[in-house]
């Protein structure tokens, strides 16, 4: 395959390549990352395609391998996107976190608060990975029930 070549199939492919990120990453600004990501690591890979006839999957194949990189390397947030307070509302907010239990609270703060990775977390309180995984997700469905 030859650079126009190529341009060609990326022109073609890129609306796809970009529902396919948009589906498996939330922010449009790491789905334009992963897509452009993908191309540009599809180019300089080029050389080991050994059938052009399979370039569209092995380029959606390259894109979902950086959407998956993009989200392990993008500090987790609460997901309560839909229902996120309104500035006047952080206050509230802020009382309902301090509100958790301190097992709760402080895996929350370390993660969310401070961009702590589970296993960092888990050293620092001396907890095994599962803990403080369990723990961040419970503190999550409290803040998510109490907030609606």
């Amino acid at each position: 395959m030859d650079e126009q070549e190529f341009l060609l199939q990326i022109e073609a492919l890129t609306p796809r390549l970009y529902r396919i990120c948009r589906t498996i990453l939330r922010s449009e600004a790491d789905c334009q990352d992963a897509a452009q990501n993908a191309i540009f690591l599809a180019w300089r890979h080029l050389p080991s395609l050994k059938n052009d006839a399979l370039f569209s999957r092995w380029l959606i194949r390259i894109a979902i391998n950086e959407c998956r990189k993009i989200h392990r390397k993008r500090p987790q947030t609460l997901p309560l996107e839909d229902h996120a307070p309104a500035p006047e509302d952080h206050k509230q907010f802020f009382e309902m976190l301090h509100g958790l239990d301190e097992k709760f609270r402080i895996p929350v703060m370390l993660h969310y608060g401070e961009g702590y990775r589970i296993s960092d977390i888990a050293s620092i309180l001396h907890l095994p990975e599962g803990t403080v995984k369990r723990r961040l997700h419970t503190a999550r469905k409290l803040l998510k029930e109490e907030w609606l």
